[in-house]
């Protein structure tokens, strides 16, 4: 098949080229991810016109894929494609001018063109493109650009969160097998259309919910189809789905992300690359230096999947964590109890087993506090409800 694409884009066929492109930028188990290849691809078919080719272009400029990031020059390519119509492209061009690119002022007094960005977020609503109709929403929702209307902003909302609930729903019923045979392969596919229809803002509930319930799935090894194609197909839909937790500094992800190009599972086997994103989340976790990074670079040491075993480095880590977390105190009292690595010595799991108590019991303490607390403030009546029934 490849020979074949690449015979006909060799021979000018500019749909070959852009579907070379696609195939060099996104990788798969037979094809490596390369994306100075797909940028040469994209390049050829931009060369003839090609808007969503274009589009890709201005994608790979402004992220730095495969060329040194040029937010000018990705500019100029989500130009040419949204001047033919592309409502990728035209979404792309509506949020640099809204971050203030593509406006002709001193760096120092940087204008963003709201009204610009209007115009093309208008344009792209219009083909029904899903994130323009959310951002446009918000741009009616603030007054930015436009005269604020609150009645056009909720059209808006509603109009996008619809297209991204039906997706939602429909992987709801194939995960929970709710009137339709469970089919997990079948829900990941249908949850991330629905996440890539919604943004990831904070007051957006949804979006997070969909991420907890793909990591939910991702999970567990027994969701992985048992047919090698369906298999094949759920570790690159994984694959996906860790690229953008990656992009958030997400440790898990880096780690999982790392383990799919060490065995090869919906990638071509690359062990530099599982190295880097290996040496990527350890990085992470150092520059978190909380109880929870400590915690987990004590499990990675201990456990020693990713990197050479040293008990030593993960008792080093759990006491730190072991401070203020009782489950890093019980690790440490496991390790010292087993003899995992180092000399057994029954006196400090001892040690460790009480501060893993004390914890414990500080923890709850705490917890019924803040709960008694959050009562009193929340619903003072609540409370007094409550005396007059123990009386």
């Amino acid at each position: 098949m490849l020979r074949n694409l690449k015979e006909k884009a060799l021979n000018g066929d500019v749909e070959s080229r852009y579907t070379l492109g696609n195939l060099y930028n996104e990788g798969n188990e037979h094809i490596a991810q390369d994306y100075a290849e797909a940028l040469m691809w994209y390049e050829k078919a931009a060369d003839s016109g090609h808007a969503k080719a274009q589009c890709r272009l201005g994608m790979m400029y402004e992220q730095g894929h495969g060329v040194e990031q040029d937010i000018n020059q990705a500019f100029e390519y989500y130009q040419k494609s949204a001047n033919q119509g592309d409502a990728e492209a035209q979404f792309r061009l509506g949020v640099l001018y809204n971050d203030g690119y593509g406006v002709d002022v001193d760096d120092e007094e940087v204008d963003f063109d709201y009204g610009t960005a209007v115009r093309w977020y208008k344009k792209a609503a219009h083909q029904n493109h899903v994130m323009a109709q959310w951002f446009l929403g918000d741009m009616y929702h603030a007054g930015l650009g436009v005269e604020q209307d609150f009645n056009i902003a909720f059209e808006l909302f509603d109009k996008a969160a619809e297209q991204a609930n039906i997706f939602f729903l429909l992987a709801k019923q194939y995960d929970e097998g709710d009137g339709v045979p469970k089919d997990v392969l079948q829900a990941v596919k249908n949850y991330q259309q629905a996440q890539q229809r919604l943004p990831d803002w904070h007051f957006i509930k949804g979006y997070h919910e969909i991420t907890k319930r793909l990591w939910t799935l991702f999970s567990d090894i027994n969701n992985v189809p048992t047919d090698p194609l369906q298999a094949q197909e759920w570790y690159s839909l994984a694959r996906k789905f860790y690229e953008q937790q990656v992009i958030k500094n997400d440790d898990n992800a880096q780690i999982e992300l790392g383990k799919l190009y060490a065995v090869g599972n919906g990638v071509v086997k690359d062990t530099k690359k599982a190295k880097h994103y290996y040496e990527m989340a350890i990085t992470t976790l150092k520059l978190r230096d909380d109880l929870y990074a400590q915690d987990k670079l004590g499990d990675i040491y201990r456990v020693g999947e990713i990197v050479e075993k040293d008990s030593f480095k993960a008792i080093s880590y759990y006491e730190q964590a072991a401070k203020e977390n009782s489950e890093a105190a019980l690790k440490l009292k496991e390790i010292y109890e087993q003899g995992d690595g180092i000399t057994k010595d029954l006196a400090k799991a001892q040690q460790w087993s009480k501060r893993a108590e004390k914890l414990k019991r500080k923890y709850e303490k705490q917890q019924g506090e803040l709960g008694q607390k959050h009562v009193k403030n929340s619903h003072p009546d609540m409370m007094a409800m409550s005396s007059g029934i123990d009386e």
